[in-house]
């Protein structure tokens, strides 16, 4: 047997690797690869963060110039700009998951590559750096409107009594409606003025593990855009599901898509505090199908459970969401 590299020496075998990945690049003869770089940047615009990585894994040639029109996207300014007028807009409303990524956002720009510095310089980690800033850019900015529950433009029947109280939530340090005990549940918010585009609407709630929902078999929640035809509608079983912390089947959802708004668990050492918390479930996204505006107009996003009349409970609402996606 040969001798064997000890595990330091593969770990900067590997990094050299990483680091001088643009070395030997094959000249390619793609009708794209000849366009002027200008011209290609036009085009990447278009993309998203997903297609963008598949573009650059096809050939070490388009690798480099999809990074290095990432590297002009997310220079220090512009990045700032982004994320303060995003910061501005929903300071009071931000996901745990949102304070998360800036906080992540932040340890990036901190020592963040030098803009000069050409492509086939930039080391692997400067490349992950760029990736990063790029997500989260997509992710965390776009015109949002959100608007809580606890607002009075929100139609939301019991809100502010012994049936639905306005508490303080300590995770997300602002007051969130929660259903301690109702018949009939009813949600109503309006999107004044809303410009044409294509949007996604969101209810950011959180399902306790102890939460009761005992819809009978053949009754249903229901999720209603007023610009939009199609009802999903939710029977007992989707909520058994976020009940037990899942995630429910697509069969379940009937055309909603579920999302984890919460901060990633970390290991911090327990308090009274933080176990009250993790007693409690998790905040998630409920997502409604994308819909398209031709004419400016007013959205209306409701749901409804009327339909059962047994007690309710165990379920915190925070804020309703419009975004623009297009």
């Amino acid at each position: 047997m040969g001798q064997q590299n000890s595990a330091e020496e593969r770990r900067k075998t590997m990094e050299a690797f990483k680091n001088n990945l643009y070395d030997e690049v094959i000249t390619q003869n793609s009708l794209l690869l000849c366009q002027p770089f200008d011209v290609i940047c036009l085009l990447l615009k278009y993309l998203d963060t997903e297609n963008l990585q598949n573009l650059s894994s096809t050939c070490k040639a388009m690798h480099m110039i999809v990074v290095d029109f990432l590297k002009h996207e997310c220079h220090i300014s512009r990045v700032m700009q982004r994320f303060n007028k995003f910061l501005v807009e929903n300071k009071e409303m931000l996901t745990m998951w949102e304070k998360h990524c800036l906080d992540q956002v932040d340890a990036a720009l901190t020592c963040v590559f030098e803009q000069e510095k050409s492509v086939e310089k930039l080391t692997s980690k400067e490349r992950r750096k760029i990736w990063l800033l790029t997500k989260k850019k997509e992710l965390l900015c776009g015109e949002v409107t959100r608007i809580s529950t606890t607002d009075e433009r929100v139609c939301f029947p019991h809100r502010g009594s012994h049936y639905i109280p306005v508490e303080e939530d300590a995770g997300l340090g602002r007051k969130v409606s929660v259903m301690d005990n109702v018949c009939w549940l009813c949600i109503s918010t309006t999107f004044p003025n809303v410009n044409p585009g294509t949007y996604i609407c969101s209810l950011i709630i959180r399902v306790n593990p102890d939460a009761r929902m005992p819809l009978a078999s053949n009754e249903v929640t229901e999720w209603i855009l007023s610009c939009h035809e199609s009802v999903p509608r939710t029977g007992r079983e989707f909520w058994n599901q976020l009940i037990k912390q899942r995630t429910p089947s697509s069969e379940l959802c009937d055309g909603l898509t579920i999302e984890s708004v919460d901060a990633p668990k970390s290991n911090t050492v327990a308090t009274a505090g933080n176990r009250e918390e993790e007693e409690k479930g998790h905040w998630i996204a409920v997502k409604l199908p994308p819909f398209r505006l031709e004419k400016k107009s007013d959205v209306t996003f409701e749901m409804k459970e009327i339909q059962c009349g047994w007690w309710k409970s165990g379920i915190d609402f925070d804020f309703s969401e419009l975004r623009r996606i297009g």
